[in-house]
């Protein structure tokens, strides 16, 4: 519903701050939403940025049709949601692949997971070590890609950010990294964009790939037991039908980008975890998403006693 009187306004437009959302209210009206910037204490959350509004104007477009974006959780707790439950292991030291590029996100994982214990490698999947951030911020990795690549890791993660999603999605090798990482079935995630940019692409047509030629290695064994047709065919039947029920991950994405994704069932969630796989939303959920992934392989304690330290939720 559009607002088109300041009164009005001023009742309708709200900020929100709990565990789950920032947001305001109403649609309004240019010259309406310049006047709504002024309303003391009021503090909005835009797709991109944290804007403290109070007094000021930060130029540029008016505050219309705004949207409504994860917060930061600082409440008693924090929550993943999980899918298909399966133990994350690793051997004495969890080995984590961070694929860097230009745009990629400040707010990233490798802070927590390195407070875990984790030995972490950032590869730069351009052709510098040096990548400048989403936010200008300059960043260097520890080696390019195709040297990172020839390493083994019980879990490659993707950052946040546009600009490295794009860049991730074009990269061949990262492609097939992820996709050794998945069908090897060790454990992969991304955050923000990268989930429905670079995951979600192959999703479904890697998946039919490595269906067709699954179906080859079913048949072949199928004929070489003593089974009568009917029975052969039944058993493979549901064999393609367990299968299938595997291939399907569900995913998460930052808000704008959750159309792109095919499976849209859970994008309500903080964090999801589906089999080998985690995904989260973007900037505000980073840290839950690092403690999530804290959580699978070193258990909830240990992720709970890195959040109290870091006041994500309360002591």
């Amino acid at each position: 519903m559009w607002i088109t009187i300041e009164d009005e306004a001023r009742m309708k437009i709200y900020s929100v701050s709990t565990r789950h959302y920032y947001a305001f209210g109403a649609l309004v009206f240019e010259e309406v939403s310049y006047k709504i910037k002024e309303l003391p204490g009021v503090r909005w959350v835009l797709p991109d940025s944290y804007l403290d509004v109070k007094n000021k104007d930060y130029g540029g477009e008016p505050f219309i049709n705004g949207q409504a974006v994860m917060c930061p959780n600082h409440g008693d707790d924090y929550t993943i949601t999980e899918l298909n439950p399966m133990e994350w292991k690793c051997n004495n030291v969890l080995q984590v692949l961070v694929p860097i590029a230009d745009g990629s996100e400040e707010i990233m994982i490798i802070d927590i997971l390195r407070r875990a214990k984790a030995n972490v490698m950032v590869a730069s999947v351009g052709d510098n070590l040096e990548i400048l951030a989403s936010r200008k911020a300059k960043l260097v990795a520890d080696m390019l890609l195709d040297e990172a690549a020839k390493l083994t890791y019980d879990l490659a993660v993707l950052p946040g950010g546009l600009g490295d999603a794009q860049a991730f999605a074009k990269s061949d090798e990262l492609v097939n990294l992820l996709k050794k990482q998945a069908e090897s079935n060790k454990h992969y995630g991304a955050i923000c964009a990268s989930p429905a940019l670079v995951l979600d692409s192959w999703f479904t047509q890697g998946n039919m790939v490595t269906t067709k030629y699954k179906l080859f290695r079913l048949y072949h064994l199928l004929s070489l037991l003593p089974l009568n047709f009917e029975l052969s065919l039944l058993c493979l039947h549901l064999l393609l039908f367990f299968d299938y029920k595997s291939q399907g991950k569900r995913a998460i994405a930052y808000p704008a980008m959750c159309d792109k994704l095919s499976d849209r069932s859970h994008i309500d969630n903080r964090v999801v975890v589906d089999g080998n796989l985690i995904t989260s939303r973007g900037p505000g959920t980073s840290m839950e998403f690092a403690l999530g992934i804290v959580e699978k392989f070193f258990g909830r304690p240990k992720a709970l006693e890195l959040a109290k330290g870091l006041l994500v939720v309360r002591k």
